[in-house]
């Protein structure tokens, strides 16, 4: 199982992942990984607070100046160093060229949509403060061009959520791996024959 989430910040990424990692044991990885590496080594009061928002999206997308796939790289290592486990979930896509590499590995890309202010009362709720820049920030807006092969509307409950991550799962179980899986045979059995 290869499944990437995408979505705003407090749209229920992270929710989606959990609930579905409860019901499928995968391994979650998130773009951002190498990102909280550099906050803790070189900013480790950032988090003492709340999300270190800010540190996340300057340090994001000024290294990614420097090479646009510094942290599609650092996730692709750290998938290629799980080595045998293949049930994966990515909590962060945001980027397009995140989207073609996710694409490019087979990974199943899903959307989590809320309105804004649903988004800004869950801000609330945790007791973040979040600037309009930040709510704004280019990372956020690059979600809306992204293409999901599934979309889930959170506005609603906890409950609501979990029966459409069911929905999803049901869809991904009997819809998309076995087409996945018979993809790779052909590709086994065409690699043979040359």
């Amino acid at each position: 199982m290869r499944i990437a989430m995408v979505g705003k910040m407090r749209s229920g990424k992270d929710t989606v992942a959990d609930l579905i990692t409860l019901r499928c044991n995968c391994k979650h990885i998130a773009f951002a990984d190498g990102i909280t590496k550099v906050i803790q080594i070189c900013f480790p009061e950032a988090f003492m607070q709340e999300k270190p928002r800010e540190h996340y999206q300057f340090i994001g997308q000024q290294l990614r100046k420097l090479n646009p796939n510094v942290w599609v790289n650092y996730a692709d290592r750290t998938i290629k160093d799980l080595g045998s486990i293949t049930s994966i979930i990515i909590t962060d896509c945001r980027q397009s060229n995140e989207e073609e590499y996710l694409r490019r590995n087979g990974f199943f890309i899903v959307k989590v949509v809320a309105d804004d202010k649903v988004r800004l009362d869950r801000i609330a709720k945790a007791g973040e403060s979040v600037t309009d820049e930040q709510f704004y920030h280019d990372t956020e807006k690059q979600v809306d061009l992204i293409e999901a092969d599934y979309v889930i509307e959170n506005n609603g409950t906890l409950a609501e959520m979990e029966k459409k991550v069911e929905r999803l799962l049901e869809y991904y179980l009997c819809y998309i791996e076995p087409q996945l899986k018979y993809k790779k045979q052909l590709e086994d059995y065409e690699y043979e024959d040359k």
